[in-house]
């Protein structure tokens, strides 16, 4: 979209839902971050990789925002109804005050088609309606992730199935021991692709240490790991 520089530097608590062709790839809520080029934060982390996955394939992808995941639709409308009684003397432009950050509010005034000028009194039900909907359903489209240089970590990478779980060493080459993002693994934030890491690199190397020791062909075999 090209409104997010009017937006960027925004923090808000908000829901993010990856659609594609119809169907709901993911979806997770957080401290949403918008900026000059697109959003980002924790729950956009949480569900790129579907994304990303998707768009691979050359699908269509758009990411639906919800700004007041708090609440049902007829909730919000129920808040906008309230607004307009107790700031019927007031201007549109500020009739979101003390709900949205003022740089959100002129978003959804305008992607609304209500003009700030306008006295809240003259806001009609439809207008009250049409707000409410870009409140809970904004829609975006999936251009693109972040480039490699930015990534959190990584999907992709050898079959876990491939993998004995109880040591990390590869079903289809004997000695060969894997961990970490070199396996088709990726955590949620959170810390856990680092524990991941840790646990499974101290397991691949415990596994292979023990597999040198009590093989007395292991020099000649030789036992590696990644």
């Amino acid at each position: 979209g090209n409104f997010f520089k009017s937006v960027a530097g925004v923090r808000v608590d908000a829901g993010v839902t990856l659609v594609s062709e119809g169907k709901i790839l993911s979806s997770d809520r957080g401290e949403l971050q918008l900026t000059d080029y697109g959003i980002s934060g924790i729950p956009v982390f949480q569900v790129s990789r579907y994304a990303s996955l998707a768009l691979d394939q050359k699908k269509n992808v758009d990411a639906v925002l919800d700004f007041y995941p708090g609440e049902s639709a007829d909730g919000v409308l129920g808040l906008l109804k309230e607004q307009k009684h107790w700031l019927f003397d007031r201007t549109a432009g500020s009739f979101l005050n003390g709900i949205f950050n003022k740089k959100l509010a002129s978003l959804f005034l305008k992607e609304a088609g209500i003009r700030p000028d306008v006295p809240v009194q003259k806001l009609s039900d439809k207008n009250l309606w049409e707000l409410c909907g870009v409140i809970k359903e904004f829609p975006v489209s999936v251009a693109a992730a972040n480039p490699y240089e930015q990534a959190q970590v990584c999907m992709g990478g050898v079959k876990t199935s491939q993998v004995d779980p109880r040591t990390m060493e590869s079903k289809l080459e004997s000695g060969l021991y894997l961990a970490g993002e070199i396996l088709d693994v990726d955590g949620i934030c959170g810390g856990y692709n680092l524990q991941w890491a840790w646990s499974g690199g101290y397991l691949a190397g415990k596994s292979a240490a023990e597999k040198f020791a009590g093989d007395s062909h292991g020099v000649r075999k030789g036992i590696s790991y990644i």
